[in-house]
């Protein structure tokens, strides 16, 4: 943050730039200006009016503004939610990019930084045909569904490929922790393939076998 604010082109906002509502500022001292008190607000909004909320709120997303294509170089950390999705950070990462920023890159399961409130999966364990998938479970009801979850398998030699799907109306009763998805009928043989699950046609885990030591 503070190697970002510093950058003689850095612009930053009272609130939310789509708001209507923002000033945007350029000096120190209107930096040190700003309603800090507001913009780290955290508590409960419950017992303000309609326009303190809505002032609470676009004040929480105030913002930094750089006009230019920002260097990463200040970058510190990558944080991936789980291990299977550090997985799949690495193989969608073109080698020489993940050379050079994999020693950024961790997975953090600790503290407050990701809220954990919907379903994603926390690791993959693979073989030579089958996935066995650990799913972290939505924490409230309202997200328990329902779900479509596809897992499909490509042998990268012959370029076969098969799918598994399957729908939830209910994942946190329907589904146990661990799901594990057979495809040792689907190929005859099959040495090295790249696996990707889909939760609701979004990607959500993906490795290729050959960086796994079976």
């Amino acid at each position: 943050m503070r190697e970002i604010i510093t950058l003689g082109d850095t612009r930053f906002s009272n609130r939310n730039l789509a708001s209507g509502m923002t000033s945007i500022f350029t000096s120190a001292d209107q930096f040190t200006q700003l309603p800090f008190k507001d913009i780290y607000h955290n508590h409960s909004l419950h017992s303000y009016s309609d326009e303190n909320k809505q002032y609470i709120t676009t004040t929480k997303q105030a913002e930094v503004i750089y006009p230019k294509r920002i260097s990463l170089d200040h970058l510190k950390f990558i944080y991936c939610r789980s291990q299977a999705e550090y997985e799949t950070l690495r193989n969608l990462l073109p080698p020489d990019v993940w050379e050079r920023w994999h020693d950024k890159i961790e997975v953090n399961e600790r503290g407050k930084l990701f809220s954990k409130e919907w379903l994603h999966i926390k690791t993959v364990t693979l073989t030579k045909e089958s996935a066995d998938i650990h799913f972290h479970l939505p924490k409230k009801r309202e997200y328990y569904g329902p779900f479509k979850i596809s897992c499909h398998m490509q042998d990268t030699s012959t370029g076969e490929s098969h799918w598994l799907k399957r729908e939830y109306a209910d994942i946190v009763a329907e589904l146990d922790d661990a799901k594990f998805w057979d495809f040792s009928d689907k190929f005859d043989k099959i040495n090295n393939y790249v696996v990707e699950v889909f939760i609701d046609d979004n990607l959500a885990y993906t490795r290729r076998s050959d960086d796994i030591p079976f």
